[in-house]
């Protein structure tokens, strides 16, 4: 009987987020206070969505645009990047470029870590989620974004530096075996102890280098997964020069024959 009244209560539920999900005009944010209400998602969850910057455009989309990109995906016209899921052609071109805005996307950067390092994508998202986390709990008790710190509120404020100092201690410690962010963060945790200055501050739990570099990484792995038979890469010289040897020969153990430059000669001493 228990059951059944559970199950009776959660349909009600599930039919006052459809009624509002129908509404016309009705917002994302509409969607997720329904949810709420209806103790289909808690509090911690909701305020997630509610208090972060990066969301606050999203939740007023209408969900009729969710519905129509929805629809679009289904029957597309064309391929994007991301394409259609199992989606593949005899030949992809894939040509490697930076994007700094939105999506964040640091191929070049993420060219230079894989060409140095031996790592796998769960490895990579692991770091990353964790390490945002950390971000978020510093935020909070900052009361406010690591970019946004002054010198009002970093070096005249003692408070500010001790916690920052703690955590980029427990940071270090928690990762001191962890290869990617050895590669990618810890230089800037050491030069923050080492001298903490506000811009020093502003270079410590920063998400963005990591997460354009994830974002890369998964951009790659669907581009070059789509090709049945031929795959070209097209990647700018200039943007390799400093790591250009070493990316060379990971295309070369990968499979790729590589075409346009020849391999530089090491310096002479």
């Amino acid at each position: 009987m228990k059951r059944h009244t559970y199950i009776n209560v959660l349909l009600d539920n599930f039919e006052a987020v459809k009624i509002v999900y129908e509404r016309e005009n009705c917002l994302i944010k509409d969607v997720i206070e329904c949810l709420f209400e209806q103790s289909l998602i808690s509090a911690t969850v909701k305020n997630i969505y509610e208090e972060s910057a990066e969301y606050q455009q999203v939740l007023n989309i209408e969900i009729a645009e969710i519905k129509n990109l929805a629809n679009y995906l289904s029957t597309p016209y064309i391929s994007t990047q991301h394409g259609v899921k199992g989606e593949s052609h005899q030949s992809v071109v894939f040509v490697a470029a930076d994007n700094y805005s939105t999506p964040n996307v640091r191929m070049h950067s993420f060219f230079e870590l894989w060409s140095k390092n031996t790592f796998s994508l769960p490895e990579f998202e692991d770091l990353f989620y964790s390490y945002s986390k950390i971000i978020m709990e510093v935020e909070a008790k900052l009361g406010m974004k690591i970019s946004d710190l002054t010198a009002e509120t970093h070096n005249k404020n003692e408070a500010n530096k001790k916690l920052l100092a703690e955590y980029s201690n427990q940071v270090l410690n928690t990762y001191r075996d962890n290869k990617l962010f050895e590669a990618l963060l810890k230089d800037d945790f050491t030069a923050y102890l080492a001298k903490s200055t506000v811009s020093n501050a502003k270079n410590i739990f920063k998400i963005s280098k990591i997460e354009g570099i994830l974002t890369a990484y998964k951009l790659f792995y669907v581009g070059c997964s789509r090709a049945r038979k031929n795959l070209v890469i097209v990647v700018d010289k200039t943007k390799i020069n400093k790591f250009e040897n070493e990316f060379k020969a990971k295309l070369i153990s990968t499979g790729f024959e590589i075409q346009g430059f020849p391999m530089q000669e090491p310096p002479t001493v």
